[in-house]
């Protein structure tokens, strides 16, 4: 019963965090850390920490935050630890590249990518490979943002992926002058934000859509 209580708490904590509910959220953590002492375990107070670092990005502490992720991430893969070490290195990737901290975003999607291939878990790598898509744009690789984003929105890993891949196609579009086209792609990108609730969804096609 604690452990179904517990893991009921991670997605609470998760959707708290999508909606920025920081207060809840951090309180959902605390409740993990609390069960993982009670049930003397390691791997739930290894989740409290990485959540934690999230909570530090949302709150300004960006590089302090992504750090604590990362870390995570690095001593979950030691450990064995797979569904915790993919999607920390997701995480800190994906918070990295919305904070434009892309020299972080770069490193952490290397080594993300490279450890979901080693454990076949599709739905972490969808996302990191439609996170690229978004760094190379920003670093002016248009060529192979425009393959990254388009490799993203073509899988079937996931609806998020395929919706953050869009934005670094619009936005390759938008540099390159296709307004029209960058407009709808931001526009369908922006409908998703909206009835999904996540902000980072709601607000970088919305910076797309104001460009246009």
């Amino acid at each position: 019963v604690d452990l179904v209580r517990t893991d009921l708490e991670y997605s609470l904590a998760i959707g708290h965090l999508d909606r920025r509910e920081i207060g809840a959220a951090r309180a959902s953590v605390a409740r993990i850390r609390a069960a993982g002492e009670r049930l003397d375990d390691p791997e739930l107070a290894t989740i409290a920490d990485w959540h934690e670092g999230r909570i530090d990005v949302l709150e300004g502490r960006v590089g302090s935050g992504l750090e604590r992720i990362a870390r995570v991430a690095m001593a979950g893969e030691a450990a064995g630890q797979e569904g915790t070490a993919v999607t920390a290195y997701r995480d800190a990737a994906v918070h990295a590249t919305l904070a434009m901290e892309y020299p972080t975003a770069s490193r952490m999607l290397a080594a993300g990518i490279r450890y979901a291939d080693s454990v076949q878990q599709s739905y972490c790598a969808h996302l990191m490979t439609a996170s690229s898509g978004v760094v190379e744009w920003a670093s002016g690789r248009w060529v192979e943002a425009t393959v990254q984003a388009g490799q993203a929105i073509s899988d079937h890993g996931c609806r998020r992926g395929a919706e953050l891949g869009r934005w670094g196609l619009a936005y390759v579009q938008m540099g390159r002058g296709d307004l029209a086209t960058a407009e709808a792609s931001l526009r369908q990108g922006l409908a998703f934000g909206v009835a999904s609730e996540s902000i980072e969804y709601i607000l970088s096609p919305l910076w797309g859509l104001a460009e246009v």
